[in-house]
C-alpha cells in the first residue's frame, strides 16, 4: 500500500480534522444505493474504529463513489482525501481494499492525535487505544437509523420549484446576470456556464448552501460550504462546484429511480437539455 504523504499540519488544523461533527454531517455507511448499513460515523476516530468490521462491498461502494474523499475534505482533511482517491478504479479484492482502507485512515488518526496533543505530553497516548474504546461504543450504535437520503427524499430534492424560489444567478449585489435555476438539474447546467466570479460572490456570501438545504439536500450544502474562506481562483472554484453538483445530481437520480426503472434516466439528459435551452433562448 501507498505510504500516506507527511503533510505539515498545525495543531489547530489537526484538531479541527480530528472533531466530532454533527449527526447530519456524519459518514452513512452503505452496501449500494438505497441499501444503508445503519452506521453512522461523527468524526475520524469512529470511522476508523467502524472501517475494522464494516461490510467489505461497501468500502468498495463508497471508495468508487468518492463519498470517503468528499467526507474528509469536508473534514479540512485534503492529504487524506487525496491518498484515498489513489485506490479508486484499482481492481484490489473487497477485503484487501477494506484492510488498506482501514489502515491509512488509522495511521493519519495517529498522526493528527499526536500533532493534536504536542503540548499536552499526558495527551500523547497511541490513538490505537481510543480506538479499542470506541469500538464498543459503536457496536451499540449499528442499527441507529442512517441520514443519508433516501428515494422519497432524493425525488424531493430534484423537484422543480416555483419561479419564486428559483436560484438567481448574481454577479455583485444588485447586479442579476439574469440566469435563473428551478431545480438542481437546471443549477448544474446553468453552473456551467455563467460568470466564474458569480460562482465566487454566491459561495463567499453562502448562497448556495442556502437554496441547497432549502431544496433538502442538507449534504450537498454542507460539501459546498466547505469550499468558503479558501483561497481557490475563480476560474478552478466553478470547476469544483459544477462537478460537485453534477455528481451529486447523478446520485439522487439514481437513488430516486431505485423502486422503478422507468425513473432510472441519467441525469445528465435533463442538465444538457437546460444547457441547449439556454443557448438558444
Amino acid at each position: 500500500m501507498e505510504r500516506l504523504a507527511r503533510v505539515e499540519v498545525g495543531r489547530d488544523e489537526a484538531a479541527s480534522v480530528l472533531r466530532t461533527v454533527t449527526p447530519d454531517k456524519g459518514f452513512n455507511f452503505y452496501r449500494d444505493y438505497g441499501q444503508p448499513l445503519h452506521v453512522t460515523s461523527t468524526s475520524l476516530d469512529e470511522l476508523a474504529a467502524s472501517l475494522k468490521t464494516i461490510e467489505p462491498s461497501s468500502v468498495r461502494f463508497h471508495v468508487e463513489e468518492e463519498e470517503f474523499e468528499n467526507w474528509f475534505a469536508m473534514l479540512g482533511d485534503e492529504s487524506l482525501a487525496r491518498q484515498v482517491a489513489k485506490l479508486r478504479g484499482k481492481n484490489t479484492p473487497p477485503e484487501k481494499l477494506r484492510e488498506e482502507v482501514g489502515s491509512m485512515i488509522s495511521k493519519r488518526v495517529e498522526q493528527l492525535h499526536k500533532i493534536a496533543d504536542a503540548k499536552e505530553k499526558a495527551a500523547k497516548a497511541p490513538s490505537v487505544s481510543r480506538l479499542h474504546k470506541l469500538e464498543s461504543a459503536i457496536a451499540s450504535r449499528l442499527h441507529r437509523p442512517s441520514r443519508k437520503v433516501g428515494s422519497d427524499e432524493a425525488a424531493n430534492a430534484l423537484r422543480t420549484v416555483t419561479p419564486d424560489k428559483a436560484f438567481a444567478f448574481y454577479d455583485a449585489v444588485g447586479k442579476p446576470l439574469g440566469v435563473t435555476s428551478k431545480s438542481l438539474d437546471e443549477f448544474a447546467a446553468s453552473v456551467k456556464g455563467v460568470d466564474p466570479t458569480s460562482v465566487k460572490f454566491h459561495l463567499e456570501k453562502g448562497d448556495f448552501e442556502s437554496w441547497f438545504a432549502m431544496l433538502g439536500d442538507k449534504p450537498l450544502a454542507g460539501q459546498v460550504a466547505a469550499l468558503r474562506g479558501k483561497d481557490i481562483p475563480p476560474d478552478k472554484l466553478r470547476e469544483k462546484v459544477s462537478e460537485m453538483v453534477g455528481k451529486r445530481v447523478g446520485r439522487l437520480h439514481k437513488i430516486a429511480g431505485a423502486k422503478g426503472a422507468d425513473s432510472q434516466a441519467p441525469s445528465v439528459s435533463p442538465a444538457k437539455a437546460h444547457e441547449t435551452d439556454n443557448k438558444t433562448g
